[in-house]
């Protein structure tokens, strides 16, 4: 744990740690280096301020101090277990790691506290970067970062920077590559490239939900948030200032659970959080997220800030009922998942919201509304003029209800529109959505969508070419150089964003990626060169005119492949005809009951 006067104190420290970096570009003018140095303390002492102030799912009313309730978090890396004191204990994995997480395994809280540790220190410079807010169509990595430094620092510090990236002063912390829009992923890896390649003894971290493509990003390591222990756990509730009678029993409920049975839940941060939240209602353990997003849901609009030891009555702003500011949440998340939008400005909530309760003829101002749902109930965040879900599963679990509560006429429309979403990114920024659907909607989401995409996944496979065909479904080309970079396109289709395909993903992206592409003359003699990228690159296209020459390569290269493949593909299979028999009996449970009627 980091005191926050510590903290503070670094703060102060950084004109002096600075000056000590500088002393040796005697080029540069005083008082530019007076200046740059000023701009460096103010950029990191905003940031501090935003990140060591929080509001959690469990504190959504005052924030806390981040340290007073951070519980450390601890990552894998070929089958080791490592706990996260600061960025050293990184350093053993290389300059450049990709730290890989489901929703709620904190990705970005662990960089917060990657960003914090490394002021105490005092001997990186750290710099924060929202991936989801920056254009890689109009802007490069190094754009982005002189921009940084210019608005945060001085118009003079490109110089300095520079010099500072080439002494290897910077942590470079990039945060939600998942969130970036299937169109920017490429454009951002290549200008990651490039600029590591300009600077490469600076150290990057980048974080991601599960995705093949971040998990083959050239020369960064991959490491994976490591679910809490049973202590871990125990100690994370311990820290959020809880009634004592809470604490106790929540702690002895969960040392009695089994820790196998409970782990999916109880080890994960948000899961826990939430799990917190409603157990004075129900300290069971649902089977399905969606029960559990419900029980939060409603755990947040209720009166459960009593059992905090700083307990208060909210107020309801907007005087709106639950129900009528939980449909304009279900609403909002339906209208913006489908936008691919998960911060907002002003200007978008507002116009957003004044459209819904015109619509629904609500008597409420917008203003008091945003009020309720940032103040009162804590659903969402703001943080300068930009909103957000205190979680993007929130928005998720909302979005899924909508789609649940919409009439069974206009379902077909619904899942068309679903099915084009899928198809239309690249599947990972919203499997959370579909997850919840096919929970809560799985009759219609069975018929209507899975049904029609598992049919489609089928009449692709060619058996002729049956490894070259299925690897074609999810990639269409090997992309690489003459260094080593190389890369996968990813084709337009809904699998990635079903879990029940990611098996197969990872066999084949796995398989592909144990080879260098450049090293096999039947490839690159078959590719073309393609100039409109930061590098000369070959891209191999994988399509029908060239199965049969990349069959016989890759049986040869992987002879246990096929079988691997047969055996996923049966599992798919086997799947269709769950589903086909599933609906069968819902088909005719449905008749029995129109005959009793």
């Amino acid at each position: 744990m980091i005191e926050q006067e510590i903290l503070k104190a670094s703060v102060k420290e950084i004109p002096k740690v600075l000056s000590v970096f500088l002393n040796t570009f005697t080029e540069i003018k005083e008082e530019i280096k007076f200046t740059f140095g000023e701009g460096i303390q103010t950029y990191i002492s905003l940031k501090l301020n935003s990140f060591s102030n929080i509001k959690t799912i469990l504190h959504r009313q005052l924030p806390k101090y981040f340290y007073d309730i951070y519980q450390t978090q601890a990552v894998y890396c070929n089958k080791l277990r490592i706990t996260i004191d600061s960025h050293k204990s990184l350093e053993q994995f290389g300059p450049y790691i990709t730290v890989i997480g489901g929703p709620g395994s904190g990705k970005t809280t662990l960089l917060r506290h990657i960003f914090m540790s490394s002021i105490s220190l005092g001997e990186k410079i750290p710099l924060y970067l929202e991936l989801r807010r920056i254009d890689f169509d109009k802007l490069s990595l190094n754009d982005i970062i002189n921009q940084t430094v210019q608005e945060n620092f001085s118009t003079e510090s490109k110089r300095i920077i520079k010099k500072l990236l080439e002494l290897e002063k910077f942590i470079i912390l990039l945060d939600g590559f998942d969130e970036l829009t299937f169109s920017m992923r490429e454009k951002f890896i290549y200008s990651l490239n490039n600029y590591r390649e300009k600077y490469p003894n600076n150290f990057f971290i980048l974080t991601s939900r599960p995705s093949p493509v971040a998990e083959l990003i050239p020369n960064f390591t991959n490491i994976k948030i490591s679910n809490f222990t049973l202590d871990e756990a125990i100690s994370f509730i311990e820290k959020q200032d809880l009634e004592e009678e809470l604490l106790t029993n929540l702690k002895k409920d969960i040392k009695e659970k089994k820790w196998n049975e409970t782990e999916k839940f109880l080890s994960n941060p948000l899961l826990l959080s939430t799990f917190i939240l409603t157990y004075k209602n129900n300290s069971t353990l649902p089977e399905k997220n969606s029960e559990f997003y419900e029980r939060v849901s409603n755990a947040l609009f209720s009166e459960h800030d009593s059992w905090h030891k700083n307990g208060y009555v909210r107020k309801s702003h907007s005087e709106l009922s639950i129900d009528s500011v939980k449909f304009l949440l279900n609403e909002f998340a339906f209208k913006n998942t489908f936008k691919l939008q998960y911060s907002f400005d002003s200007v978008t909530i507002n116009s957003d919201f004044e459209q819904f309760i015109t619509n629904q003829k609500f008597n409420a101002q917008v203003d008091k509304l945003k009020e309720d749902l940032t103040v009162s109930y804590g659903i969402l965040t703001e943080d300068s003029g930009v909103y957000q879900f205190i979680h993007r599963s929130l928005q998720d679990y909302f979005a899924a209800q909508k789609v649940q509560k919409i009439n069974s006429l206009h379902k077909t429309i619904i899942y068309d529109k679903i099915y084009d979403l899928t198809k239309r990114t690249s599947g990972y920024e919203i499997g959370n959505f579909i997850e919840f659907i096919s929970e809560l909607d799985d009759y219609y989401y069975n018929k209507l969508f899975m049904l029609r995409v598992l049919s489609e996944f089928f009449t692709r496979i060619d058996e002729d070419f049956f490894i070259s065909s299925i690897i074609s479904i999810f990639y269409s080309s090997l992309n690489f150089d003459d260094s080593e970079h190389q890369s996968i396109t990813i084709p337009s289709h809904s699998y990635r964003a079903i879990f029940e395909f990611s098996s197969i993903e990872r066999l084949i992206s796995k398989t592909l990626f144990s080879f260098k592409f450049k090293n096999e003359p039947d490839i690159k003699s078959n590719s073309k060169l393609s100039k409109h990228t930061p590098k000369d690159r070959y891209v191999y296209s994988i399509n029908k005119a060239n199965y049969e020459d990349f069959e016989n390569m890759i049986s040869k290269l992987f002879p246990k492949l096929k079988s691997e493949l047969e055996s996923e593909v049966q599992k798919l299979s086997n799947l269709r005809k769950t589903i086909e028999e599933y609906l069968e009996k819902s088909l005719e449970e449905e008749r029995r009951l129109l005959e009793n009627l």
